[in-house]
């Protein structure tokens, strides 16, 4: 048992859908190959909420991150491309730290949940928007956003964990 469990870890290949990091003043990093990883740039041009996810192979799809504007702060979204996703802009979020989320819809390898906070003025809450990579020549487009969940205020913190069922996931707020 001991030898064939060996082989089969030995054969075995992760998933890489977060083997690519973005994160403040247009920086990130590929850890596709764990041996090498790669600095990468990104369109993200200050510090705050961010989250990026790439497909099964490594390769980066979109990222978002929270911007200050105005009196409140807002979520952008950004394709592989470093471009503005199409409706990309203006999700509620808020420029704190672990503020935004990206979870692939289960059964469907295309599109994906982007779970952001918000708890300046009247945008407070838990609220989610819905990405399709199929669209815009696989560039991706915000299909719908700022669907709120909760009303309740949120702390400085979301997270998303993978379900024991391998499909499905867990989302952590803090209140």
């Amino acid at each position: 048992i001991f030898l064939l469990l060996f082989f089969i870890a030995a054969y075995a290949v992760a998933q890489n859908q977060n083997s690519v990091w973005i994160f403040g003043d247009s920086a990130g990093i590929d850890f596709s190959n764990l041996n090498n990883p790669v600095p990468v740039f990104s369109g993200m041009d200050e510090r705050g909420s961010c989250a990026s996810i790439a497909d099964t192979s490594g390769n980066l799809l979109f990222y978002c991150y929270s911007s200050i504007g105005g009196t409140d702060s807002l979520t952008l979204v950004y394709n592989y491309l470093n471009d503005t996703m199409s409706n990309g802009f203006y999700l509620i979020g808020s420029a704190s730290y672990n503020q935004v989320v990206i979870v692939p819809i289960p059964n469907d390898s295309t599109k994906y949940f982007i779970f952001h906070l918000g708890f300046y003025n009247s945008t407070v809450g838990l609220f989610y928007s819905i990405v399709d990579m199929s669209l815009n020549g696989g560039q991706g487009e915000v299909i719908q956003k700022n669907i709120q969940l909760s009303t309740l205020m949120q702390g400085d913190c979301i997270e998303a964990i993978k379900h024991g069922n391998g499909r499905d996931w867990w989302l952590l707020s803090k209140l």
